[in-house]
Formats: structure tokens, sequence, C-alpha cells
């Protein structure tokens, strides 16, 4: 796997672009959110940088294919304006880098990865794509935030509108996309603007090979499954087709929620239709998907233009003629009296103008008016009063039921929303750094490691020593002497007294103290106790010209010499060193010299450490652990457990160079490396340097670049609450405290819901009850006409069009209908008589025979077989009655002059279907129907 070098926050690009997150990436790239300044403004950008590192594991030509492809995107946005398109221009830049090959990050003064331990390598150029940053959420996310569920269809439409006209001018260039997909679709927080992103598979339709989702080389796989065309030919020859099947797929995944990355959900959309699986989806959007993902590229759209025209015509399913220009435009709803042409903007719809006489010429003679016969005039059908209401019914029991929206919905759904948020950020880091979601963090324990803390790359080497060693001759060991007489020159200060004996007749006569350097004498004056200075040679201090002649006991000439009356020796070279300053030790005499350490050194004071170091062939600043890598030298103190550093070494930072010289702690030493700005264990990230203090079982936040964490600085949190503090989320507890709000707004919203619902079915019961009651009223008022038809043979009248009525009388013998009359009703019954008229309701009648009772708009007959006809003209009625009877069914009687004795018919409740509009309608015809009928036809007639 290769892998691409990497910014980190704060880090600023050609000195001009500042990161400020890190929005996404992958093997060969990353992205970053970055601010320009320009003047009183800062710009937003979205800053993607391509390098692939020198992998060994990366073959040479899935390197170049990277870049490659990241020049063609490069290119292609470059000269793209297009609103849909996210403008973008190539910036590359030249230094030198030293970047880890498996984490990208780039280092100084090292050679080695702090964390991978890799070797750096070195890249002396970068490439940058700058474009418009996009606030707002691609179409996966709003999937996602929409629970997983479909999108409403309308929004849909408009953004596939927008993607189509962003594809066509990239296709209108040569090129294809190659990488339709949700993803890549984002939509603008302020305009609701759908964006076409990530052109980093672009290619000219004419170049062979290698689709978004087919692998560049043997083992890398790029883009998303379930997008790409099936054939491999079109995988090896992809044109504007394949991003049409690729759009179409993204339909789909809108518009049923159904995912085409998941093999099984994705076999389920190649087996239905989107509509199947969602009726919502209007007939049309649901023909343009079928077509749009065919899996032969002949039987799609030929073109962008061809799909988005479908688009239009499902989105603006009306079409309009204006009536002034004759210009054709679509909308989603019928025109109204405000609705205007787009072209010429004159009223789409033209209102009804009144009807006025002619105007007669003048002296004109006026013409007769005669009346139309009325056999000119064709007979309309009356109109029926009850049909508005009942298309007002029928339209809104086909509409869906209204939402069962409740007060909690809202509430809900946020805290749905906040838990799903939670543990998505709780979930997807694991040990990562909370804050910038890149590495891991670190952890800085308390203990040390004994690890250098300034490179953190070795092991501090401890550097052995004897202050008592000799510098000089670095054989011999110091041993204390008494001051004696020997001394640096007080007049030079550069070497050593010597004496020299003066004779006289052979004798000594006085002892003379000669400098070798400046040739200053001495008179030794009662017996050494004090000596005068006789004699000045080469005086550079001046000394001579002040005390020449002057007698001064022998301990103030050490002063004046700048020596100490604490002296030590060698045992070996017989080198002298004077103690002075309390600790340290000035080289007095330095013997024979065999190192040459005394031509240099002669007379200097140093700490005893520091002459302890020369004495093994170190520099005086060496300390006692030193660092091989950096070459930082420190001392340790094992009293006071401090290190105290003597040579920052090559490129120490700058915290390091403040504490030169000073002795600080070791645990202080180890934080402050490890990144720590507390001295307390925790963790450190190093990208974004965000630190952590361990309390308990969690974390206590010490510092943070996010200004999210800033006002929780100080908290203490558990681990996973951290990374849902830094995603907006809620923390655990809050999280369980939502939880238990939840529990209570589900079940009042479940209450509110089943007492909606619970009054939503009663006030459809009493439309349909209505509905009832108006289509009785419109068959027995002779609006809708009756049809005999046998209910056996139903495909011959189920889908017939138009109103009507079926009589389901089988298997009955049926009186023929004249044709000036219209067949108002027909039933079965058996005809009753009575021998005597009594006045009052019958108390017995005489069963008959068995029949079928006919209702037409001019007469009444009964009929029955192997009996004379009954019948009676609508005129000769006089009354209707229904009486109930003792076996539980009704009695209709019929008062006519027309019948010698009382006659009566005995029926049933009637089941009949009414035919309306290809749909079916049961209802019941009750005896007292069937009298209210024969009274309004006797009304009539």
């Amino acid at each position: 796997m290769s892998h691409a070098l990497r910014h980190e926050i704060g880090d600023v690009i050609k000195e001009r672009y500042t990161i400020r997150e890190v929005l996404g990436g992958g093997a060969f790239g990353t992205v970053y959110r970055v601010e320009e300044i320009l003047g009183a403004h800062t710009l937003v950008l979205a800053c993607k940088e391509m390098h692939v590192l020198d992998d060994p594991e990366t073959g040479v030509s899935e390197r170049a294919d990277a870049l490659r492809m990241f020049q063609e995107e490069s290119f292609l946005l470059g000269t793209i304006r297009h609103p849909n398109i996210p403008s973008a221009h190539f910036e590359s830049e030249k230094n030198t880098w030293l970047a880890c090959p498996i984490c990208g990050r780039t280092f100084r003064g090292t050679r080695q990865c702090p964390q991978h331990g890799s070797d750096l390598q070195v890249v002396r150029e970068r490439y940058y794509l700058l474009m418009d940053f996009i606030e707002g959420d691609d179409l996966e996310v709003r999937l996602e935030k929409n629970g997983g569920k479909a999108l409403t269809e309308t929004p849909v439409l408009d953004w596939a509108i927008q993607v189509c006209d962003a594809l066509r001018v990239v296709h209108a260039k040569g090129f294809s996309h190659r990488d339709i997909k949700p993803a890549n679709i984002k939509i603008k927080r302020d305009t609701d603007q759908a964006m076409l992103i990530d052109f980093g598979l672009v290619k000219p339709s004419t170049v062979v090979g290698a689709y978004g989702t087919m692998p560049l080389t043997e083992g890398t796989r790029m883009g998303t499954l379930g997008y790409a065309p099936v054939s491999p030919q079109e995988q090896q020859h992809p044109d504007a087709r394949t991003d049409i099947l690729a759009l179409g797929m993204t339909l789909f995944r809108l518009l049923t929620g159904l995912d085409p990355t998941d093999e099984a959900q994705l076999e389920i959309m190649r087996a239905k239709n989107p509509r199947s699986l969602v009726f919502s989806i209007s007939a049309q959007t649901d023909a343009l998907i079928q077509r749009a993902i065919k899996i032969n590229p002949s039987d799609r759209h030929p073109n962008v233009a061809a799909l988005r025209a479908d688009l239009s015509a499902a989105r603006y399913p009306i079409e309009t003629t204006c009536p002034t220009c004759g210009f054709v435009q679509h909308s989603a709803l019928p025109p109204d009296q405000n609705s205007k042409c787009e072209r010429c903007e004159r009223p789409l719809l033209v209102a009804a103008a009144p009807v006025s006489a002619p105007v007669s010429a003048p002296n004109a003679a006026p013409r007769p008016v005669t009346a139309p016969s009325k056999s000119a005039l064709p007979k309309a059908p009356p109109p029926n009063p009850y049909w508005p209401r009942i298309e007002a019914i029928r339209a809104e029991l086909s509409s869906a039921s209204p939402s069962l929206v409740s007060r909690h919905d809202a509430r809900i759904h946020e805290i749905e929303e906040l838990r799903a948020k939670a543990a998505r950020a709780s979930g997807r880091y694991d040990g990562q750094c909370p804050c910038c979601r890149v590495v891991k963090l670190l952890g800085v324990a308390e203990k040390p490691t004994g690890d250098c803390p300034i490179c953190r790359q070795q092991k501090l080497q401890l550097r052995r020593w004897e202050l008592q060693h000799c510098a000089v001759c670095r054989e011999g060991n110091l041993a204390p002497r008494a001051g004696g007489k020997l001394m640096p020159c007080p007049v030079c200060r550069r070497a050593a007294l010597r004496e020299d004996e003066r004779r006289k007749f052979g004798l000594v006569a006085d002892i003379w103290w000669v400098c070798p350097s400046c040739d200053a004498q001495w008179d030794e004056l009662l017996g050494g106790q004090r000596a005068i200075l006789q004699k000045v040679g080469d005086d550079p201090h001046g000394i001579g010209a002040k005390y020449r002649g002057q007698t001064l006991f022998v301990a103030d000439w050490r002063k004046v010499a700048g020596r100490g009356s604490e002296t030590l020796g060698c045992d070996h070279c017989g080198a002298q060193y004077d103690i002075v300053d309390g600790d340290k030790l000035a080289l007095a005499d330095a013997g024979g010299d065999p190192n040459g350490l005394g031509a240099r050194l002669l007379g200097q004071s140093l700490t005893r450490a520091a002459w302890a170091r020369l004495s093994r062939d170190l520099p005086s600043n060496a300390g006692t652990h030193g660092c091989g890598f950096c070459r930082a030298e420190f001392d340790y103190d094992t009293n006071e457990q401090t290190l105290t550093l003597v040579n920052p070494g090559q490129d120490p930072p700058d915290w390091a160079k403040q504490w030169l010289g000073a002795p600080v702690s070791l645990k202080t030493w180890y934080f402050k490396s490890a990144g720590k700005r507390s001295p307390n264990p925790g963790y450190v990230c190093p990208q974004c340097h965000t630190e952590f203090d361990i309390a308990a079982n969690a974390l206590r936040l010490v510092h943070t670049t996010q200004p999210a964490l800033n006002p929780y600085i100080g908290t203490v949190l558990p681990a996973p609450d951290w990374h849902r503090r830094a995603s907006g989320a809620p923390t655990e507890a809050e999280v369980s405290e939502l939880g238990r709000e939840l529990t209570q707004l589900q079940a009042q919203r479940a209450a509110e819901r089943s007492q909606l619902q619970q009054s939503e079915t009663k006030r459809r019961e009493a439309m349909h009850d209505e509905l009832r009651s108006l289509l009785k009223q419109s068959v027995l008022g002779g609006f809708i006409p009756i049809k005999r038809m046998a209910t056996g043979n139903s495909a011959q009248w189920v889908n017939q069009p138009g109103r009507f009525v079926v009589l389901p009388l089988d298997n009955a013998a049926h009186a023929p209908v004249l044709p000036s009359e219209e067949l108002r009703w027909e039933v079965s019954a058996t005809k009753l008589t009575l021998p005597i008229n009594p006045h009052g309701p019958p108390t017995s009648w005489d069963r008959e025979q068995k029949g079928m009772l006919t209702v037409t708009t001019e007469r009444i007959f009964f009929m029955a077989p192997g009996v004379r006809r009954l019948e009676v003209s609508l005129k000769k009625i006089e009354d209707v009655a229904v009486y109930p009877s003792q076996v539980k069914t009704q009695i209709l009687e019929i008062v006519s002059s027309t019948f010698k004795q009382r006659t009566s018919f005995e029926i049933v409740d009637m089941p009949w279907t009414l035919v309306l509009d290809g749909a079916l309608v049961e209802l019941v015809m009750t005896p007292k129907d069937v009298a209210g009928l024969i009274r309004t036809l006797v009304e009539r007639s």
C-alpha cells in the first residue's frame, strides 16, 4: 500500500494557506480545510494534496497512475466553470522534506520516524489542488441522517437535473466522470444546490480501461461497487452512458434506501423496479430509472441530455401551451388564473368571454328569430347534484392519510440523531486522538524511560570519570599540598615562578624568584615569608609598575597572582592546581606538560568536573550522559534526580534551548520531550498536540487545538466521551439521560398517534358511509344507469369504463324493458295477497309465487315462472308502504286501483355492485330504499 504526504493542523502551505481541519483522505492523498487571508477577508478553501511516496511496496506503475489521475483532475477542474462543479486551480511547491513512508508526516533533525522507526524519504516537490469549500452534506450523509430511509422524490429530481447539467459540460469536453454516487454529490447548505465533486477518476472518454470500481493494478481497487457497469466490455470502454448508469443507480438508492454496495440488496435492485418497493415514486420516475440502469448500454438514454429531459418531465409533468404565443412549458402543478407564460408573460388561462348579440348594419332589415325544434335539440342527461361531493370524497380517500405528526416528533428525531452521532463518534476512532482523528494518542508514563529527552531516538549513554584524575598527564592523581612558594607570576600571570639561587664566594647568598615568561624577579625575605619585587620585564597588566620595590607577604602575592592558599598536586607529573572560588581549580603549574594542555589552559580556572572530563579526553562541556544520535549532553545529579543540559546538540527545539545550564527534574524533562505541558502522566497527540492527563479511569483535557473542545479544558471525561465531545455528540451519561427522555417521549407519541389513528379511522369510515349514501342517492335519483349482468362472468364488466350498477340476477327470468323506458331496479320477491281488504296494516298475507319484481321509469311489474305477469303503471300507483314481517323480512305493499285485492311483495336487503370508473363499490338496497325509489318515480310521472 502506498502512502501520501500529510500536513499537520496549523501548517502553512506556500506561505498562504493555513490548514485548519483534516476533511478526509486515502492512500494517495489528503483533503484539508484551509484559510487564506486576503486583506480584511478570510477565504475558506478545500485543499487536496497528492504525492505518492516511494514506498517499496508500491509499484512504479501504481504511483504513476495516481499522479496522472491527479493531474487530469486538476486539468479538468481548472478549465471547467459551472455552478454545479466546484472551481479549482492547481499549485505545486518545491523544497526538501523528510517524510515517513508509513504515516506521511514530515520531520526535521532526525533520520527516522519517531513513531514507526522507518527511514525517512526525501521529497522535493508537492502538489496541491485548491477548490471551493462546500458547506453541506453529501447525499450519502443525507440518507444516513434520514435513518437510511428513502428521500423525498421532488428534491432528488431537482438535484439529479443539476448533476446532469454538470455532466453535460464534462462530457462536452470529452471526459467521463466514472465515479457517480451519492457520496460524490454534495448539497450546499445555504442554497440547497447540488455540487458534483471528486473528479479523481476522471478520464477522457477515449482512454481505455479502469472505470471507477475496476482495479488499476493487481490488488488495488478504486471507486465503489454497485455503481459500475457489469459488462467487461463497458468496463474497459466506458463513455457517457456509463455515467448515466451510475446516476440511475444513485437515484435508485436515494428513492428506495437500498444500498447497491451490498450484494444482497444489489440483487433486489436488479430484480425489481423502484416503484414496486416504494409506491410513492411516480410512474415517470420509475420508468426513467429502469431505462438508465439497463445492463446493455444501447438500451439506456443515449446521452445526458435525454436523461435530463426525462427527469424534467417527471419533475414537471403538466404541459401547458400559451394561447398567445404558442410556447409550451412544463410545471409541477396545473396553471391557475395567476400563471403566466415564461416567454411572453401573458396569462396561460383565457377567461370565458360573454356572448353578445351581433351588431346589425345600419338600415338593415331585422333578421327573423326562429326557435329550434325540439327534435333538433340534443337531450342532455340531467346533472348529478351529488357528483361534486362524491368526487371530493373520492379524491380525499385516494390521497395518503395525513401524517401522524406529534408535537414530540422534532425532539425525538433530535435525540435519535444525537444518540446515533454519539455511537459513531465513540466507535469509529478507537485509540485515536479525538481532536484530529489522524493518529493515535501516545502514552506518557510517570517513570522515565532513559531515552534522550530531546530527540527520543536513543538511550542516554553514561560517561564515567574520576574527579581526582590529573588532566595534564592523564595518568596521575591529584592530592592536597600546602600552598608553597611557587605560584603563577603576579605580573604576567602566564607562567609559574621558579627558584633561583645567587651565590657569593661559593655560598648561597639569597634566593630569588624568577618568571621565565616576563623575566620579573623577586628577592625572598625572612625565610620565604615575604618577597620584594626587584625587576619587571614585560608588564601586560601594569602590576610591575604598581608593585615594583614593594614588599608583600607571600599570601598577598598569591592573591595578586590569583592563587589560593590550597593547592592540589599531581603525584606523577608534578602539575599543580590552586583551589579557587570554592570548588574550581586553576592550573598553576603544568609540569612537563606532556599533552600540551598547559600551553592552552595554564592559569585558567575550571570546575573539577571539567578538569575530570579533560583527563578522559572529552570536551570540557561534556555531560555525565550523552546522546549518540543528536549529540546532546547532560549532567545527571543522582541525589537531586535532575538533568542539566550542558550541550544542546544538533538542531535542538526552542524549549530545550531555554533550559540550557539549568537543573531540571527528570520527570519534567520526560513529559516535556513527549509534548506534555503538565507534569502529570497522560497522553499526547503527535499530530495536533492535544494533551490529556490521566485522572483515575478518565482523562482530563490539558490542551487542544480544536475550538470546539476549548470550553472543556480541565474537564474530566472517559476517552469515548472525548470523541463524542469533539464530534459535537453527547457523552455517555448524557446519552443515558437522552435515552430515558426518549422512552418517555416515544410513549407519549405512541399515545398521541393512537388517538390520531383512531380519529383518522373514524373520519374515513364516516367518509365511506357518506360516499355510499351519495352513490345510493345517485342511483335512486336515476343519475347512474342499471345494467343486468351475470356476476359469474365478471370479466365482462369489472374493467368497463363509466359508471353503472350491476344487478346480480343469475338464473332468473327477466322481463324485457321497453325502448321508451329505463330499468330502475330489479329484485327477487315473493308475491303476497290479502283476500279481505281491511283498513290498517295487514296481519296475515297469503304467500303466492316467487319471482322477479322490476321497476322502470314507467311501470312496475312482477314476473314468475308459469304465472301471468302482474303489471301496474306508475301513474296508477296511489301509495307505497313497507311493513316488517314475522320472519325477519320486509313487506313492500303497492296500493293501486289496478289491483283487485291488496297486493304486496316480500323482499330482503339486496347487495349490489356499483362500477365506478373501473373501481367496484359494494352497496346494499333495502326495502325502504326500493319504496323511496318508487315514490320518487311516481311523483315524476
